[in-house]
């Protein structure tokens, strides 16, 4: 018979307004939860975040407000010191398809529509614990694997992170947690590297192939937005070569689509440069003692 969750030493952030915090709070506690922070999802404090390390973080949303569905964005991208695998929820009156299919662009666990009873809350946690996701990555997004059919392939790979709500409800030890979150994030981080330098890759390829094609304009300069995200990223990779690379090849770009006669020569050159960039995610990384030998 599966061990029935203790969620007493779980940390838990409420961004909720007033008028659904004590619903929210109280159907927490009746499940068992006893560490809750409460905070305003408008805005949220953000030191909190700094220095709390959170298992389980639920913020209200509507589709007319930004900040709770930005506020996951920037925890997913590890804007803050705080766990970026926390177990993340969207709470809303209003679960329209508009609203949770921003919320697991960005980076949601889930949408809990109001109004829920303690049933329902209990059932949604439980999955988490006895369901966590692994992670997937990609150059425009970081977050739990919420697909139905997993790609496992070796194009398609996943990152299992740990879960702390998941290791503190059935009394796994936590004493390390905080080098497993940072061994996982270094994973995802190679990883999201190595699929924007494929993905960088093959629009390249597209725009010298048909040069004219509809969109190839706007494709490139998305591009460029992209590696001057990679290139200004903290902690995507400790290689110096990332930010160097991803530089040269928005500035590469930004040449080529001033000058259309050499487009092809200038895209052959960032094609090369993508390249580089892939095979510098994916080279293992040296021992602090190694490296300092060589």
């Amino acid at each position: 018979m599966p061990q029935t969750p203790d969620f007493s030493d779980v940390q838990t952030l409420l961004l909720e307004p007033e008028p659904s915090l004590r619903l929210v709070r109280s159907s927490l506690a009746a499940i068992g939860f006893r560490r809750i922070v409460k905070g305003d999802p408008a805005t949220p404090d953000l030191a909190t975040l700094e220095l709390t390390a959170f298992d389980l973080i639920l913020v209200h949303a509507t589709t007319e407000e930004t900040a709770g569905f930005e506020l996951i964005q920037r925890i997913r991208n590890r804007r803050f010191r705080t766990n970026p695998f926390v177990c993340a929820m969207i709470t809303t009156w209003e679960p329209k398809p508009a609203l949770i299919a921003r919320a697991g662009s960005a980076g949601a666990d889930g949408v809990l529509a109001k109004p829920f009873s303690m049933t329902s809350i209990r059932d949604v946690v439980a999955k988490f614990v006895e369901q966590p996701r692994p992670w997937i990555a990609a150059p425009g997004y970081v977050g739990p694997d919420r697909r139905r059919d997993r790609g496992m392939g070796p194009d398609d790979p996943v990152v299992e992170v740990p879960n702390t709500l998941r290791m503190k409800a059935t009394g796994q030890p936590v004493g390390d947690v905080a080098e497993q979150i940072d061994r996982a994030w270094e994973a995802v981080a190679v990883l999201r590297l190595d699929r924007t330098a494929r993905v960088a890759g093959e629009i390249l390829r597209r725009a010298r192939a048909e040069p004219e094609a509809d969109g190839t304009g706007e494709a490139l300069l998305r591009l460029i937005g992209t590696m001057e995200e990679v290139a200004q990223r903290s902690g995507a990779t400790d290689d110096p070569r990332t930010t160097r690379i991803a530089g040269e090849i928005a500035a590469i770009l930004r040449d080529a689509l001033r000058a259309p006669r050499r487009l092809a020569s200038l895209l052959s050159a960032c094609i090369t440069l993508a390249d580089l960039l892939g095979a510098v995610a994916r080279t293992p990384r040296a021992a602090p003692a190694e490296a300092g030998a060589a």
